[in-house]
């Protein structure tokens, strides 16, 4: 029912959209602009892509549950993958970024959609940690003989238990009006099952004390990988 109703308002409302968004830039393309132009054709812009990016939330999660992979990937590469990601975008903030990585587990899955979700969980923590004192945000992943789990963890505040329940429902978000959806951890989750796997919100004591999530993904083995752990 969702998807049909994301198709259906993404057909609708793409050509008024496009429409909109070519006024914008025939009016930003004028030389002679007052500052409240300037000021107004941007809040418009804005509002513009937030739609586009509501939407195509939508879409996503409407898919997400129909996108199975049996794709091999070592772990390692994935962790590196998101550090090589967030290192230019978090490099100038002062956050304490640790990457715990085991050399030999391999799982199966889509190694993009499990970027994206990792993405999604570290943005969030980054975001947790920002009235900390000493911000910090780890990810680690191990594994044992059936499944291969990555953690991302923070030293904020936490989630309370009131709101637990709720942080995989879709709409849901504890933040202002306006500054997010509340889709990215339902699509997270979404995605995470679509390859055999889970996505959960721990509630057991860890080291940074803040919020704790684990991804679950089935584990495989090849020859060639050694057990070695290393951390960055």
């Amino acid at each position: 029912a969702l998807g049909e109703l994301a198709v259906g308002l993404t057909r609708k409302m793409r050509n008024p959209r496009e429409g909109m968004l070519e006024c914008v830039r025939y009016r930003e393309a004028e030389q002679k602009k007052g500052k409240r132009q300037v000021k107004y054709l941007h809040m418009i812009r804005l509002g513009l892509e937030r739609i586009n990016n509501v939407m195509r939330q939508m879409l996503t999660y409407s898919r997400s549950g129909y996108e199975p992979s049996n794709d091999v990937c070592p772990t390692a590469d994935i962790i590196d993958s998101l550090e090589l990601m967030l290192k230019g975008k978090l490099e100038s903030q002062n956050i304490k970024l640790t990457w715990v990585k085991p050399g030999s587990c391999m799982c199966l899955c889509n190694k993009q959609i499990i970027l994206q979700v990792l993405l999604n969980l570290v943005l969030n923590a980054v975001e947790a940690v920002n009235t900390s004192n000493n911000p910090e945000v780890r990810v680690e992943a191990l594994c044992d003989t059936q499944w291969v789990y990555v953690f991302v963890e923070d030293n904020g505040c936490g989630i309370s238990e009131t709101i637990r329940e709720r942080i995989f429902e879709p709409f849901f978000t504890t933040r202002p009006h306006g500054k997010g959806t509340g889709l990215g951890l339902s699509i997270s989750r979404q995605l995470v099952r679509a390859v055999g796997g889970e996505l959960d919100l721990t509630n057991e004591p860890f080291l940074l004390g803040g919020a704790r999530f684990v991804i679950r993904i089935p584990r495989i083995y090849q020859q060639g990988y050694n057990n070695a752990k290393c951390e960055s």
